[in-house]
């Protein structure tokens, strides 16, 4: 019988459930072996993965530990939780737990932007850093777990077939900042480089720079999705030692201190207070305006951004960081060209030179 109803204690035999005849004393008619139960199989291990993750992503984001552990060994973990079986059973198809593995890592990213710990975009990020991971380890726990399994079974602990890589596996995201702290290189501070040549003399360019915060055409999508929207600016910045507070919707600004002020040349500042503005990503430290004059109608213009990255592995968030960085300083440099917005920051700005 393959509807799972227990036939013992029948006065006759059929079974109460489907209706159908069975021999006892032919064993093809019924089976001894508990019914296979497909969501039974998964279920538990989905739930274990995707209540670890989150348990683990919580941890890491109060104490901003934003590396290896969060980015690779957690969703690593979902996915070997899920794929991890100690007793595989044919009818389940890789594919099938194989998408079981990336709804538990949607719902995990899910829950994140839930908890306000992630936003849309950086959800969508996650999605995409988290999915080779749990790939990974999805495949992990259906081949190599049972490679340490048949290690396991020559030992003498009674639990030695599942319980040693069920921990292993949760454990893994601390075991994964650990070898973070021991053995990644130091922090170091990245640089931003975006230079452009404007159809504009040497003075005229100088006359027309522009912070982000203040320009008012429509910023490029990607902007717009990853930073928080500007609001409005505090004070001008004319001469060393004059502060800019730079307003962002939701409670973000940044406060910018001219450091050196020589007008057609350069223009550098430090930000020395970044409140609710990308905390938890990078921290800023300083920017500047380079002008060269190539000829009397062009100059060039070079906007250099320094800043302490918070996130890890490098390698994965370095090209998106720099990204951003490039897209924000061309939207600047296009706000020094476009006629309205220079009209405008003329205004504010150029007649108090």
């Amino acid at each position: 019988m393959d509807c799972g109803y227990r036939l013992v204690g029948l006065n006759e035999p059929i079974c109460p459930e489907c209706g159908r005849a069975f021999n006892p004393a032919n064993e093809s008619t019924f089976s001894r072996k508990p019914p296979f139960i497909w969501y039974l199989y998964w279920w538990p291990g989905a739930l274990l993965a995707l209540g670890a993750g989150f348990a683990w992503c919580i941890a890491f984001y109060i104490n901003q530990e934003l590396g290896w552990g969060l980015f690779i060994a957690v969703p690593f973990m979902v996915g070997a939780l899920v794929g991890y079986r100690p007793s595989p059973k044919r009818g389940v198809g890789v594919v099938l737990l194989k998408v079981v593995g990336l709804i538990c890592m949607l719902f995990l990213v899910a829950l994140l932007m839930l908890g306000e710990l992630a936003g849309v975009f950086c959800g969508v990020i996650l999605i995409a850093i988290f999915f080779v991971p749990t790939l990974g380890g999805f495949y992990f726990g259906i081949f190599g777990s049972r490679i340490l399994a048949a290690i396991l079974k020559t030992t003498r602990f009674s639990q030695r077939e599942h319980l040693p890589i069920i921990l292993g596996l949760l454990l893994l995201p601390g075991i994964a900042h650990l070898a973070q702290r021991a053995l990644a290189p130091p922090i170091q501070i990245e640089t931003v480089q975006t230079e452009q040549l404007l159809p504009l003399g040497k003075m005229q360019a100088w006359d027309r720079w522009v912070f982000y915060e203040e320009i008012k055409h429509d910023r490029p999508l990607l902007l717009k999705l990853g930073l928080p929207t500007p609001s409005h600016v505090e004070g001008k910045i004319q001469a060393v030692g004059d502060q800019q507070v730079c307003v962002y919707t939701g409670d973000a600004r940044l406060v910018k201190k001219a450091t050196h002020v020589v007008p057609g040349e350069i223009l550098a500042f430090d930000v020395i207070k970044q409140e609710h503005f990308e905390n938890n990503s990078i921290r800023l430290i300083d920017g500047a305006f380079d002008f060269e004059p190539i000829t009397d109608t062009q100059t060039r213009v070079t906007l250099t951004t320094r800043y302490v990255p918070k996130l890890r592995p490098r390698i994965l968030w370095q090209p998106i960081e720099h990204t951003f960085g490039h897209e924000l300083h061309l939207h600047v440099l296009k706000g020094m060209i476009e006629p309205t917005v220079i009209k405008a920051s003329a205004q504010s700005k150029g007649g108090e030179r």
